[in-house]
C-alpha cells in the first residue's frame, strides 16, 4: 500500500512540475532573395532542455512550374546521405490552399478558445527587418510606405492576441540602386506547457465535435 502512495506521489509531482513548466521558444525566419529559412528552437527548465526543428528550405524548381522542398537528411534520405527531395504541381498547390481555407474558417469557430490561450503566450522579443527594392526610386518608396502600413497593421492585430513584454521593433531599408527583397524575422515566446495541454485539450473536444473535410477526401470519395 505504501508503494502505491510512494508511485501515485510520484507520478503526481511529475504531473504538476511538466504542467508548471514554461517553454521559451525561439523562432528565426529569414528570406534572401531565393533562399527561405526557417528554425525554432526550444528551451526549457532555464536552458537544461534544448532542442531545434528546422523547417526544409523551399524554393521555386527552375525547370518547371512546381515547387521543391529539400528534406533534412534522416530516414527519407538514401544510403549515400543525399537529400530527399520532392515536388508539389500547381494542382497540389490549390487544393492545398483550398483546404487551408477550409482549416482557417474552422479555426475561427473556436476563437475564444484560442485567444484564451494566446493571451497567456509571452512575447519577450521581436523584431522584424526588410529590405525591399524595385529598381525604380518612386515605385520603391510607395511599395515602402505600404509595407510600413501592412506591418503597422499586422503588429496591431498581434498585440490584441499576444502580450508583449517590449515593444515590437520593425524596419524596412529602400534599396534604390536595383530589384531586391528579403526580411528577417526573430521572436521569442514564452508559455506554460499546462496552459498549452488545456488549451489542446478543448480545442480536441471542439474538432471531434465538428471534423473539418478536405478536398483530397472529396476526391477520393467520388473516384471510389
Amino acid at each position: 500500500m505504501r508503494w502505491l502512495i510512494l508511485v501515485i506521489a510520484i507520478l503526481l509531482f511529475i504531473f504538476i512540475l511538466i504542467f508548471l513548466t514554461k517553454l521559451k521558444l525561439h523562432i528565426t525566419y529569414s528570406h534572401i532573395q531565393k533562399d527561405d529559412h526557417f528554425r525554432v528552437k526550444i528551451h526549457a527548465w532555464g536552458g537544461m532542455i534544448r532542442y531545434t526543428i528546422k523547417v526544409p528550405i523551399i524554393k521555386v524548381a527552375e525547370d518547371s512550374k512546381s515547387i521543391v522542398y529539400k528534406a533534412e537528411k534522416g530516414i527519407n534520405a538514401d544510403k549515400a546521405g543525399q537529400e530527399a527531395v520532392k515536388d508539389f504541381t500547381a494542382e497540389e498547390m490549390l487544393t492545398s490552399l483550398e483546404n487551408m481555407k477550409k482549416l482557417i474558417k474552422h479555426v475561427f469557430g473556436f476563437h475564444i478558445l484560442v485567444r484564451k490561450f494566446l493571451r497567456k503566450v509571452k512575447v519577450k522579443t521581436f523584431q522584424w527587418h526588410s529590405l525591399i527594392g524595385t529598381g525604380d526610386a518612386v515605385l520603391t518608396g510607395i511599395c515602402v510606405g505600404g509595407s510600413y502600413a501592412i506591418k503597422g497593421s499586422i503588429i496591431g492585430l498581434l498585440s490584441r492576441y499576444l502580450r508583449f513584454k517590449k515593444m515590437p521593433i520593425y524596419s524596412i531599408t529602400p534599396d534604390y540602386a536595383k530589384p531586391s527583397a528579403s526580411t528577417s524575422f526573430f521572436c521569442i515566446v514564452e508559455f506554460r506547457i499546462g496552459h498549452a495541454i488545456v488549451a489542446g485539450i478543448k480545442i480536441f473536444r471542439y474538432w471531434k465535435g465538428e471534423k473539418v473535410k478536405f478536398s483530397s477526401e472529396q476526391v477520393a470519395k467520388d473516384s471510389s
